[in-house]
């Protein structure tokens, strides 16, 4: 059972490091490199823990609606990378959208949760797959600043400013 509050708690986690967000990143670049996108819904899942990185391997798990199950065939894609995917059946908690008395939970101002049927699908890569499929187009990291995007001469003078 997932609840809405941490899925939001994973995400605040996700956006307050930027070795997380660049984690997603290498492990979206794999999924992207074995075409999983081209498969029916499978650009429609959230992320809703994870990633999750140990000396050998980075898992994250992606939500999507019951009635928008990924096409399991881009898990075998996966698998065939040297990766795992386990599907699995589960429910979200969501707080119920107040419109009458009858809404709230028993002797308090808050919401009854409803529970809504989603799909889980957990993907672990071995780092060793990521790292091989970012080494084929790893960006090489600049200087930034006006000089690296102008000409000497137009530089020193916005600098003479």
């Amino acid at each position: 059972m997932i609840d809405t509050l941490e899925i939001i708690r994973n995400i605040k986690k996700i956006y307050a490091s930027d070795a997380i967000v660049e984690t997603i990143v290498n492990m979206e670049k794999v999924l992207d490199d074995v075409n999983v996108y081209a498969y029916k819904n499978w650009s429609l899942g959230e992320i809703v823990d994870g990633p999750h990185t140990t000396k050998y391997d980075t898992t994250a798990t992606f939500m999507w609606n019951q009635n928008q199950m990924p096409d399991p065939e881009a898990g075998k894609r996966i698998i065939n990378v040297g990766g795992q995917v386990e599907y699995k059946r589960d429910v979200k908690l969501t707080p119920r959208k107040i419109e009458s008395y009858s809404d709230y939970r028993p002797g308090t101002k808050k919401a009854k949760l409803d529970e809504i049927p989603i799909w889980l699908v957990k993907i672990t890569l071995p780092n060793q797959i990521i790292e091989d499929f970012n080494a084929e187009t790893k960006i090489t990291k600049t200087i930034t600043g006006l000089v690296v995007d102008q000409s000497p001469q137009d530089a020193a003078e916005l600098w003479n400013q």
